[in-house]
């Protein structure tokens, strides 16, 4: 293969359902919270001086997923901060002749007056004082049964961690909060000198996972899940990997969102497309995504949202049709501002 790389994936069961609509609900929670936090980094109201505490250091949460991980979101905070979203958003506001970016402290406020209602405890007082600059999100398994319901799923979140005492009482807090609205208690077990707390349930997609190695709180779809991920820190991880390696250093490196997908997610993605083609339209006139990995970021900037793209991709299997659509992309980033780009 040659590289080419260029700048462009019902349970019926009510305790099921509580479970995985609260992960659903904690998943939306923390696409809310990304904007919140990364304000309250910058403006520091509680003088704890987290830039400096946050700054430098390798994406943490890719350095312990697995090796075999598939599909991988990550977030650094740094590239998230008031003054990059306000230069970004503030814009397009006063087109829409709406007021800036609204205050952070009073959403932080109002985030926890629904976080204590809803969870037993508030993002300021149980959350904030231990996140640190990175999380992540990854899938090394997901299969469906014939009816597209999860049959087998292995995924993983990883944050950073700044202050592992508080990520502790964190812990406690959530998995009372868990084991009250599901029924099940959590199971302790160590490996490495890690507690790793799994809930006690029969179902296998329940079985959710969490525990705090050193610096990093790690969730997981099961005790083996949060495994991988311990071994990933001593060993080989995602960060490790060839592609990824090639793949992010395409990369801008004040990213503020990275998404990784392997060639094995490409290659299923493909699939699934061929499957739903138009009249007309043939599997040769798709890029070749066989072997293929694919990556790209979100960065703010001061020109606006920069978009950048890098593939690794089978050339010499392309056919004509395929070749000349890869050449036809516009090269370097892409730019979301209001002159356009």
């Amino acid at each position: 293969m040659s590289d080419f790389v260029e700048e462009e994936k019902k349970s019926d069961n009510r305790t099921r359902n509580t479970i995985i609509g609260g992960l659903a609900a904690s998943a939306a929670l923390c696409a809310c919270l990304v904007a919140l936090v990364s304000g309250t980094i910058a403006i520091d109201p509680f003088g704890w001086n987290l830039l400096d505490q946050l700054f430098g250091g390798a994406d943490d949460a890719a350095a312990a997923m697995p090796a075999d991980t598939g599909f991988f979101v990550g977030v650094d905070l740094l590239g998230l901060t008031p003054e990059k979203i306000g230069r970004v958003v503030d814009p397009f506001l006063a087109i829409a002749g709406e007021p800036d970016t609204p205050d952070f402290d009073s959403g932080l406020d109002l985030l926890d007056v629904d976080m204590l209602e809803e969870f037993g405890f508030t993002f300021q007082d149980d959350i904030l004082p231990w996140l640190g600059r990175f999380a992540g999100v990854g899938v090394s398994t997901l299969e469906f049964d014939d009816f597209g319901n999860p049959e087998e799923v292995s995924w993983s979140l990883i944050v950073s961690t700044r202050n592992e005492d508080a990520s502790d009482s964190f812990l406690v807090k959530l998995r009372d909060y868990i084991s009250d609205e599901s029924g099940y208690d959590f199971d302790a077990t160590s490996y490495e000198d890690v507690t790793i707390y799994e809930l006690d349930t029969a179902d296998r997609l329940e079985r959710v996972a969490m525990t705090r190695s050193d610096g990093l709180v790690i969730f997981g779809s099961g005790a083996l899940t949060i495994q991988a991920s311990i071994d990933a820190e001593k060993g080989d991880s995602l960060a490790d990997s060839d592609d990824y390696k090639v793949l992010a250093a395409e990369l801008p490196g004040n990213r503020a969102l990275t998404f990784y997908a392997d060639s094995s997610i490409v290659e299923s993605l493909q699939e699934a497309l061929q499957q739903d083609l138009p009249l007309g339209v043939g599997p040769g006139d798709l890029p070749a995504l066989d072997d293929a990995s694919a990556a790209f970021s979100l960065s703010l900037t001061d020109e606006g949202v920069q978009f950048d793209t890098a593939n690794i991709v089978d050339r010499e299997g392309m056919s004509a049709n395929q070749q000349e659509m890869l050449d036809s992309r516009r090269k370097g980033p892409y730019w979301l501002r209001p002159e356009g780009p």
